[in-house]
C-alpha cells in the first residue's frame, strides 16, 4: 500500500515514517527546497537564521511527548540546552525586570515585591500552577474518532486530577486575570506568555511544564530536529521529494463515496496513492487541493469565525559581538512604541542565540527581535508595492536596530547581516493562511474541539498538523501524524504497529 504525505513538517515526517512502520510505501512531497514547513531554518552567509521551533516541550520522560521522540528516535541524543529561565522581561520606562525562573515561589516573590497590591492574584495564579502539576495534554494512544469507551474512561480517570481546571476561573481568558493586575510589567509578562484569549489553565500549564524541567532549547536549531526525522524516514524506505507544489488532490468516485487517489503535482505529474496524508495548510487543502468540494458547515465556520493566531514578523541580525551573560529569551517593554501599519508595537521579544556556536562564527551572534504584525499591512504591499515592501522591511529592521543600541551601544555598528521575515514571507513558503505562526488561537472553543481529521463524503484522505491540534506545538504536531497513520490502520483493518517496540 502506497501513501503519500503533503508537507514535510514534523507532522508530515511522522506521519510518514509511521507510515513505514506499517509496511507501507511511503513518499511525502514538499513545496520547499527543504523538510522543515514552520520549523524552517536557514542559511544567510556566515550566519544560521531559526524560523521554527522556539523551545521543545516534553524534553524528559514523565510525559507522552518524550515518549514521541522516543520513538522517532529524537531522544535521547538530540542536542537540547536547558533553560534555567524562561524569559527575562524588562520595563524601559521604570528600569525594573523581572525574570521568570523554573523557581515558582522565587517568582511569587518577585512578583509580590514589585507589586504589593497584586499579590493575591499572583498567590491564586502560582498555587494553581503548582496544584496541576504536569498535566500530560498529548497522551491519547488513539485519535478520538476510534476510540473505544474503555479508552475514554481511561483518559477520564488519568486526568481525574486536573479536571478541575476545566472548568470555572479556570476557563475563564488570561485577559481576565490581566485586568485585575496593576503593575503594567505584570500585564506584559502575562500578555507575553499567552495570548489574551487563551484560558488561564493553559498559562498555567505553561509555567507547570517550565517548572518541571520540561522546556529546553535546541542547540542547534530546528534544522537538527528535522534533520534527524528526514534521516530516520529515508533509512527506512521512505522518500522526500522537495521542490514538490501540489496541485491538486486527485479524487474518484466509486460505490460507495469519493475517495482519494493520489496527487497532481504543479508540473502537472501525478503520485498515485492508496492513501493521502495532508500535513499542509488546511485552506490550501481543502478550498484549493480539493476545489472545496468536502467542506460541511462546521469547517465553513472554523475558516470563518475562529480566530488564527497572529502573525508575527522577526527581525534577525547577524552581529560581530558577543553576548555572554545574556539570558536567550528577553521582552523588552518599549519607553516609545513605534508603528507598523496598523500595528503599535510595544514590545520586542528577543531572542539570543549566544548558547551554541552552530547560529554564527566565532565571537560572533545571531540575535533575533520579533513581535506581532498585521497580515494585511505586508500582503497589500506585496502583492501591490514591491518597491514598498522592501522599504518597509529596510525600515523596520533599522528601527529595531535603534532600540537595542539603547541596551547593547555599538551593536549598530556591528551588524553584518539583516534579515527580515514577514507574515507574506511565511505565507510565500508555507502557504499557512494569512502567514500565521501556527493554526487556531487555542482559545477553550478550539481546545475542547474535536477537529476531524477526516472529510465528509470523502475516504482514504486523512488530515494532520497544527490545523487538527491546535496550540500543541511540536509535540502535538508530531501526535497528529501518528494519529493519522492509526486512522489509515483502522480503515484499512491493519494493526498499528510504534515504530519502537
Amino acid at each position: 500500500m502506497h501513501v503519500v504525505v503533503i508537507g514535510a513538517g514534523p507532522a508530515g515526517l511522522a506521519a510518514g515514517r509511521y507510515a513505514l512502520a506499517q509496511g507501507f510505501d511511503c513518499t511525502v512531497v514538499e513545496r520547499h527546497t527543504a523538510a522543515g514547513g514552520l520549523a524552517a531554518t536557514w542559511r544567510r552567509g556566515d550566519f544560521v537564521i531559526e524560523g521554527g521551533v522556539r523551545l521543545l516541550t516534553g524534553v524528559n520522560p514523565g510525559l507522552q511527548a518524550y515518549d514521541l521522540y522516543h520513538d522517532l528516535g529524537l531522544l535521547p541524543g538530540l542536542p537540547l540546552t536547558e533553560l534555567s529561565t524562561l524569559c527575562r522581561f524588562l520595563d524601559e520606562r521604570t528600569d525594573r525586570a523581572i525574570e521568570i525562573s523554573r523557581n515558582m515561589d522565587r517568582l511569587a516573590l518577585e512578583l509580590r515585591q514589585l507589586s504589593p497590591d497584586d499579590a493575591e492574584h499572583v498567590e491564586d495564579l502560582i498555587r494553581g500552577t503548582k496544584r496541576m502539576g504536569l498535566l500530560d495534554w498529548a497522551k491519547m494512544e488513539r485519535p478520538l474518532e476510534i476510540m473505544t469507551t474503555g479508552d475514554r474512561l481511561r483518559q477520564t480517570w488519568r486526568l481525574r486530577h486536573q479536571l478541575r481546571y476545566f472548568g470555572g476561573i479556570f476557563v475563564q481568558p488570561v485577559s481576565a486575570l490581566v485586568a485585575k493586575i496593576s503593575h503594567p510589567l505584570i500585564k506584559s509578562l502575562l500578555l507575553t506568555l499567552c495570548a489574551p484569549e487563551t484560558p488561564l489553565w493553559y498559562l498555567m500549564m505553561l509555567l507547570s511544564t517550565f517548572s518541571h524541567g520540561q522546556k529546553a532549547l535546541l542547540t542547534e536549531g530546528s534544522i537538527s530536529l528535522v534533520g534527524r526525522m528526514v534521516t530516520s524516514l529515508e533509512e527506512a524506505g521512505g522518500k522526500l521529494e522537495t521542490n514538490c507544489c501540489v496541485k491538486e488532490i486527485l479524487t474518484e468516485q466509486t460505490a460507495h463515496g469519493d475517495r482519494a487517489v493520489g496527487v497532481r503535482l504543479a508540473n502537472e505529474e501525478v503520485l498515485e496513492a492508496d492513501y493521502v496524508v495532508s500535513a499542509a495548510d488546511a485552506y490550501s487543502t481543502l478550498y484549493e487541493m480539493l476545489h472545496g468540494k468536502y467542506l460541511d458547515s462546521a469547517a465553513k465556520t472554523r475558516f470563518r469565525e475562529w480566530k488564527l493566531c497572529r502573525p508575527m514578523i522577526q527581525v534577525s541580525l547577524g552581529v560581530a559581538r558577543r553576548f555572554t551573560g545574556e539570558t536567550p529569551l528577553k521582552v523588552l517593554m518599549l519607553r516609545r512604541p513605534f508603528f507598523v501599519g496598523e500595528t503599535t508595537v510595544e514590545n520586542l521579544s528577543l531572542r539570543i542565540f549566544n548558547y551554541a556556536p552552530h547560529f554564527a562564527p566565532p565571537r560572533k551572534t545571531m540575535i533575533q527581535a520579533s513581535f506581532e504584525t498585521s497580515w494585511s499591512h505586508w500582503n497589500a504591499l506585496a502583492e501591490g508595492d514591491r518597491s514598498g515592501y522592501e522599504a518597509e522591511k529596510e525600515r523596520v529592521a533599522k528601527e529595531v536596530i535603534r532600540r537595542l543600541e539603547l541596551h547593547y551601544p555599538g551593536i549598530s555598528r556591528q551588524v553584518e547581516l539583516v534579515d527580515v521575515a514577514t507574515p507574506y514571507t511565511t505565507w510565500r513558503y508555507t502557504r499557512n493562511l494569512q502567514g500565521a505562526n501556527e493554526a487556531w488561537l487555542p482559545i477553550p472553543e478550539v481546545i475542547v474541539s474535536a477537529i476531524p481529521r477526516t472529510l465528509p463524503g470523502l475516504a482514504h484522505l486523512v488530515l494532520a498538523g497544527h490545523w487538527v491540534a491546535p496550540g500543541n506545538g511540536v509535540a502535538g504536531s508530531i501526535l497528529s501524524g501518528r494519529h493519522a497513520v492509526q486512522l489509515i490502520c483502522h480503515q484499512s483493518q491493519t494493526p498499528f504497529h510504534n515504530i519502537r517496540t
